[in-house]
């Protein structure tokens, strides 16, 4: 199939890193930023007694 369409194999290159770099990158931005939820306080005091503690 690789032939027949003249692409190249470059999926699953365990020897090189900067294959997968990106793609974890980008999941871990991802999880960090969208999936993680906003912490919600009544106020400073409560925010900074869940800081304390």
């Amino acid at each position: 199939m690789l032939s027949y369409y003249v692409i190249g194999d470059i999926y699953g290159r365990s020897g090189k890193g900067m294959n997968k770099g990106k793609i974890e990158g980008l999941t871990s931005y991802s999880r960090r930023n969208g999936m993680v939820p906003m912490p919600c306080f009544a106020g400073w005091n409560a925010f900074n007694d869940d800081l304390v503690g």
